[in-house]
């Protein structure tokens, strides 16, 4: 087992150090780190004061916190959470809890006076900036159904960045991007209500996977604009799209270049391009 020693990483405040840091130099810090120091703060807010403050030695510190010692709870904070931050500064990055679920249980606890009084701000910048790198972090992974719960959470707990808006409305899986995890795609876009672009492009969907997507987009109804080019989508895949689109009401623009649709997929979408309630900026 590794050691701590003066020539240990101990960059910032050791306090608030993901502790594997303390004993491996080459440990990369990911979202679990930033929830350790998460727990940290919480802890400081029901205290009032920063933790360990008795401590003038930094490579001591680092010894008492990675051996497992923490600050205890302060009397009169609530059971729920000491318990929620106990969990965030776990020794073991495993069983730390993901942000969604810290930030769901803040919202269950009343956090009296004595707790609403210190530092709130610090703790719910960070919060909200892991909720952010959560939602991006699961979005690239294809972990779609776990990114569009966080993306629909971050706008109803702070304010919408412009950059918050263009994760949670608009979609880029262009290049296969969006085909190896396409089944969680598809149960995403059942379930999205904030989606107004895709980009599907260059993921060789095929008639199957375009019968998949159009029986999701039955579901979505805020979907504006969809670009399925270069998608092999041929006969089949076209006909099925096009029975959506004769009820889709909110599409706007529909790039379906280089598809291989045939006359028969061609002539149902144009078809379906062409009612009253549609008005569509066709490519094809």
């Amino acid at each position: 087992m590794n050691e701590i020693t003066s020539n240990s990483n101990l960059h910032g405040m050791p306090a608030y150090v993901e502790p594997q840091c303390l004993v491996n130099d080459k440990y990369r810090r990911n979202m679990k780190s930033d929830v350790y120091s998460l727990g940290v703060i919480l802890w400081e807010i029901s205290s009032g004061r920063p933790p360990f403050p008795s401590f003038e030695s930094v490579l001591s510190l680092a010894v008492h916190i990675f051996k497992g010692n923490r600050e205890g709870p302060i009397e009169g904070t609530p059971f729920q959470y000491i318990k929620l931050y106990k969990q965030c500064w776990d020794n073991d990055p495993a069983d730390r809890p993901e942000t969604i679920l810290i930030f769901n249980t803040l919202k269950q606890i009343n956090l009296n006076e004595s707790l609403s009084q210190h530092h709130p701000i610090e703790a719910s910048v960070q919060l909200f900036e892991n909720l952010r790198k959560e939602a991006h972090e699961f979005f690239e992974q294809g972990k779609f159904l776990k990114a569009l719960e966080l993306f629909e959470v971050i706008p109803k707990s702070c304010q919408l960045s412009p950059e918050d808006q263009v994760n949670a409305t608009a979609w880029d899986l262009s290049h296969n991007r969006g085909f190896e995890n396409f089944s969680e795609l598809i149960m995403a876009l059942r379930k999205n209500t904030m989606l107004t672009s895709l980009d599907l492009s260059s993921n060789e969907l095929g008639s199957f996977g375009g019968k998949l997507l159009s029986e999701a987009l039955c579901k979505n109804t805020t979907l504006t604009s969809l670009i399925l080019k270069e998608n092999n989508l041929g006969s089949k895949g076209g006909k099925a799209l096009s029975e959506v689109l004769c009820k889709n009401t909110t599409l706007t623009s529909l790039d379906l270049y280089s598809n291989e649709l045939g006359s028969g997929g061609g002539k149902s979408i144009s078809k379906c391009t062409l009612q009253e309630h549609h008005a569509y900026f066709l490519k094809s």
